[in-house]
């Protein structure tokens, strides 16, 4: 397996911040919910914890592709290819 074929969502132990694994649960916990159940509310928090992850070290176009697959019909995959 190549770098390449690896998706991290989080950056190296060194580089990251204390909370960076929990508000990545965060995020994910409400694209789940707000994909299940797209009301106002879980739409707003969805943005909350998606700006906190987003601003992290080793986040990019990659969280997209995690979004994907907990939800492929609700969300994007934003990599290379599909950008």
């Amino acid at each position: 397996m190549t770098d390449s074929s690896i998706s991290w969502f989080f950056a190296g132990e060194g580089d990251r911040g204390a909370n960076d694994i929990e508000h990545l649960w965060d995020m994910f916990e409400s694209a789940l919910n707000y994909a299940d159940d797209p009301n106002e509310s879980n739409r707003e928090n969805f943005k909350l914890v998606y700006g906190i992850a987003i601003k992290q070290n080793g986040i990019k176009w990659n969280i997209t592709i995690g979004l994907y697959w907990i939800r492929p019909y609700s969300y994007l995959n934003l990599d290379g290819r599909n950008r």
